[in-house]
């Protein structure tokens, strides 16, 4: 089991909640103990063909920008998925590019209007999340 991973006994196969998963980048990612391991990838799809939720999500509740311009969350989706780095329970700094935790990368994270590091908190959009992937 995972580490924060909490398990439902239920009749038939058990769920795990929290702990880690897959992303559609291949790499694993930590989730929040109220997200469904396995669900990752929905999140990710989520925010990309909803893209009202992940300004919702986003650290100032605007979309990131680069070099002073907005930058669309159709744009951070558009060629692959972004790398989501973990930096607390269900919030991510986003990289573009290369894999960040791969030495020598070549990736760049996003940053938002306040010139910080770009991040996307799935709390934010808890209830969005848990009705869509019902």
């Amino acid at each position: 089991m995972a580490a924060g991973a909490t398990i439902i006994e239920k009749i038939g196969k058990d769920i795990t909640m929290g702990g880690f998963d897959i992303n559609e980048r291949k790499n694993m990612v930590t989730i929040p103990s109220w997200l469904q391991e396995g669900k990752f990838k929905d999140v990710e799809e989520l925010l990309k063909t909803k893209p009202e939720l992940f300004t919702k999500a986003s650290s100032n509740g605007k979309n990131p920008q680069i070099e002073g311009e907005e930058f669309l969350p159709s744009q951070v989706f558009l060629e692959q998925h972004p790398y989501f780095v973990s930096v607390g329970n269900g919030k991510y700094k986003i990289a573009m590019g290369e894999n960040p935790l791969i030495l020598g990368g070549d990736h760049e994270y996003l940053f938002n209007t306040d010139n910080q590091l770009f991040i996307i908190d799935l709390n934010k959009i808890k209830a969005e999340i848990t009705t869509e992937l019902q």
